[in-house]
């Protein structure tokens, strides 16, 4: 399922809001059994993998940025920003 959130938000150009899966299909499942051991011998320990193959049906609701109104402002830049003059202090030895 995250597999698909970042598919889609990778491809769309608009601000998603939401994704909501309508409908999951399952395709195939698979469950792969294995067992591991330590130096061949020891500690033997079972491991199952599982692969499934969906087809996800999702309702997708966004904001299409091509149509939102924006208001244009400027922002002002200062090139030269003054600084105010210190006073030194003098040193009496």
């Amino acid at each position: 399922m995250n597999t698909i959130h970042n598919q889609i938000l990778k491809s769309a150009n608009d601000v998603i809001v939401r994704i909501e899966p309508i409908d999951i299909e399952i395709i195939t499942a698979e469950a792969v059994n294995s067992t591991e051991r330590f130096l061949f011998f020891f500690m033997p320990r079972k491991r199952v993998d599982y692969n499934v193959e969906l087809k996800v049906t999702i309702e997708l609701t966004k904001i299409i940025v091509d149509k939102v109104p924006f208001v244009n402002k400027q922002k002002k830049t200062y090139e030269r920003l003054s600084l105010p003059k210190r006073k030194r202090k003098k040193l009496e030895v």
